[in-house]
């Protein structure tokens, strides 16, 4: 079956190569019978052939990372002529319930690191004991689309944060009266300490929320 492959071009502010986000599909697509028919790499596209029906694809491609969609290309007769619809098969980029896509790549690198101390989870709802962490630091994503999620996951990172606990947040500069109206809501002290730039003139606040004692 023919595929046609859109690959990321940028992810948080950062350019992605092709040939990095190529690489990533063809090492998670490899054990099939796949093969590359044409390249448009400064579109970021790849047209294959594989020997795979587009619902198997659809499950495994939620393992990509830099993959924007897979799409299915076939051609049909109508009126004695060949059409050539296209069906969308997947939509691999990412959101945050999707946080099982990156099992594969992150579970042998945190268990080298050390096997019982760490664990994958979706940030909404951590399977943690409330009041575990004296220091939480993270930077969730940036996208509109992500914002309502990212605002429930921020009373999960409250839950388990001790008392006189300290989250570390970078975020983008429109979430910022948003997040600190929310952890003012849970009784927590919220400072600026910081702005960072990053890619497309984007500033960034860092943020230090403080739990009470």
């Amino acid at each position: 079956m023919r595929y046609q492959i859109y690959f990321r071009t940028s992810r948080g502010g950062i350019g992605i190569p092709y040939e990095l986000a190529k690489t990533e599909f063809l090492t998670v697509f490899h054990r099939f019978e796949l093969e590359i028919e044409r390249e448009w790499w400064a579109k970021h596209r790849m047209w294959i052939e594989l020997s795979l029906p587009p619902d198997e694809i659809a499950a495994i491609a939620s393992d990509l990372g830099y993959t924007e969609a897979v799409l299915h290309l076939r051609s049909e007769p109508y009126r004695d002529e060949i059409i050539r619809p296209i069906g969308r098969v997947s939509d691999a980029a990412w959101t945050p319930d999707r946080f099982l896509r990156h099992r594969r790549k992150l579970v042998p690198g945190l268990s080298a690191l050390g096997p019982e101390s760490f664990c994958i989870a979706d940030a909404r709802s951590l399977p943690l004991h409330t009041g575990r962490f004296d220091l939480i630091v993270t930077e969730p994503p940036f996208r509109t689309s992500y914002r309502q999620a990212v605002m429930v996951s921020l009373s999960e990172l409250h839950r388990v944060l001790k008392p006189g606990g300290r989250l570390i947040l970078l975020i983008a500069n429109d979430m910022h009266q948003g997040v600190q109206t929310s952890f003012e809501r849970m009784g927590s002290n919220v400072e600026l300490i910081g702005i960072i730039p990053r890619g497309g003139g984007m500033k960034c606040p860092v943020l230090e929320i403080t739990l009470p004692q």
